[in-house]
């Protein structure tokens, strides 16, 4: 038996709904805007919502082969998901394994913690590749990076390692969306990768030549790379804004 609503409560549900409703004018001046900041952010560094900056991942990828581990890093560093991934000669996987490790101290030196979370992880001595994830763009780590490149996470992350005597080397650093789109690429020709957790963000592939942030030379213009969009931060002046949206952002 369905519950009868009062005139009160209709109302207001009329107008939430109606709050959420989005005209077709009102979305295609936001697939506009859309566009102009992805091709702002293509050609300058400055002054775009999107940042759409360039990755070091070029297509086709590498496929990967026997046992390789993946680390992926939350946004606050005190929440680490190991993820072992074993494969066939033709990378499909076979099995895999997982296990989520969680900080307790926040004292605790980050990446330590993530050495010690690979050495209670594996339980054998082979050298094995390990990728990482951080969970937010790598230009904008918190608390336990903040101001690091992904270069500087991977330094000190191999420092842990040979600290802790692991027999670990990491192969990449990464956040969410892009290892998302690499991930779908080992069998598949996927051209964008979307992640929803504690924000929005999506990666795709693009032909070099049409970063024009980028020198890059005639040979090279039609080569692939992954672009890590940023999208998380577009719409402040295009998107509509609900009663809903004020109270998260208080």
């Amino acid at each position: 038996m369905s519950a009868v609503l009062s005139n009160e409560q209709q109302a207001f549900l009329d107008h939430a709904t109606t709050s959420f409703a989005v005209s077709d004018e009102s979305l295609n001046t936001i697939v506009t805007r859309a566009h102009a900041e992805l091709f702002r952010g293509l050609s300058t560094s400055q002054g775009s919502e999107l940042l759409m900056k360039p990755t070091f991942i070029r297509p086709p990828l590498a496929r990967p082969s026997s046992v390789s581990l993946g680390m992926s890093i939350s946004a606050t560093g005190s929440r680490i998901r190991i993820t072992s991934i074993t494969v066939d000669s033709n990378s499909t996987p076979l099995r895999t394994h997982t296990q989520v490790f969680t900080m307790q101290s926040t004292t605790q030196n980050v990446f330590d913690f993530a050495a010690n979370c690979v050495r209670e992880f594996v339980q054998h001595d082979s050298s094995l590749p390990v990728g990482v994830t951080i969970g937010v763009p790598c230009g904008a780590l918190t608390e336990y990076a903040r101001g690091l490149h992904a270069c500087d996470v991977g330094r000190k992350l191999c420092a842990a390692f040979v600290r802790n005597h692991l027999n670990v080397h990491v192969t990449s650093v990464t956040h969410g969306a892009v290892s998302a789109l690499v991930a779908s690429r080992i069998q598949k020709a996927t051209q964008v990768a979307a992640v929803f957790d504690g924000g929005v963000n999506a990666a795709y592939v693009e032909q070099l030549g049409q970063v024009c942030k980028l020198r890059v030379s005639e040979e090279t213009k039609s080569s692939l790379v992954a672009i890590d969009t940023d999208i998380g931060n577009f719409g402040s002046r295009v998107l509509p804004v609900t009663m809903w949206d004020r109270r998260v952002d208080r």
